[in-house]
């Protein structure tokens, strides 16, 4: 729009630490079997949140990484939680691929399960794909999921480079490269002290999304403007 670069300041998203619970994984396991009669049986977990649309890539990462990755890694499920129109699209692949033991579609959820479902999460996954006029926006829901110290996952997009710091908060992976999706799920999966990774992604994103943070990033910028006039 011929705005030179030196008058254009980009500030994030922020992220408010609401998401976090402190609850030991059994009970939240329990509280999530029940409530969506499902069997977690202490199995991996990889989670996707966000409406079932053709841009969010669930679809392909169904077809595409989930059966691959179980041939590495078959003590996975992978859940997603969320509504659209792809719904019918993710169910017809599940079932022509056998997956219907490795996928599970929970739907919308609240708050509540929502928080849950962060908190028990081993990888999140955001595995986006290009279409013509619907871009994604700023991931708010990447920096949910590592507000709560889970590592994410997802493709190098649009919005979403702007919450996932690589080797940070997360891992990016380019556009329909499935065995890239496989390679690095599976050795988040398999990796070794996961708790300590876990405390150190959620204070890199509490430190560097917070509001705090940002509100001190927009200080930043007015101060400047006002001392340039």
């Amino acid at each position: 729009r011929k705005i030179p670069k030196n008058k254009i300041s980009v500030i994030s998203n922020g992220v408010l630490d609401e998401f976090y619970l402190d609850m030991d994984r059994k009970v939240i396991e329990r509280k999530l079997e029940e409530r969506f009669n499902i069997s977690l049986n202490d199995k991996k977990i990889l989670l996707s949140v966000g409406r079932l649309v053709e841009r969010k890539g669930f679809h392909w990462f169904v077809e595409n990484v989930i059966p691959r990755l179980i041939e590495k890694e078959e003590n996975f499920i992978y859940l997603i939680a969320g509504d659209g129109s792809y719904r019918t699209n993710i169910e017809k692949i599940i079932a022509e691929k056998h997956l219907e033991e490795y996928v599970k579609l929970l739907g919308k959820v609240d708050d509540e399960m929502l928080k849950l479902l962060y908190n028990i999460a081993d990888v999140f996954v955001m595995p986006n794909i290009l279409v013509d006029g619907d871009m994604e926006g700023f991931g708010v829901a990447t920096l949910e999921a590592s507000s709560c110290g889970v590592p994410v996952v997802a493709s190098n997009l649009e919005g979403i480079r702007d919450a996932v710091v690589e080797g940070e908060n997360g891992f990016l992976v380019e556009l329909y490269d499935a065995s890239g999706f496989i390679n690095v799920i599976d050795e988040l999966l398999k990796g070794r002290q996961k708790e300590k990774k876990r405390e150190r992604i959620r204070r890199f994103t509490l430190e560097k999304f917070s509001w705090n943070y940002i509100g001190m990033e927009y200080l930043k910028c007015f101060v400047k403007v006002y001392e340039a006039m």
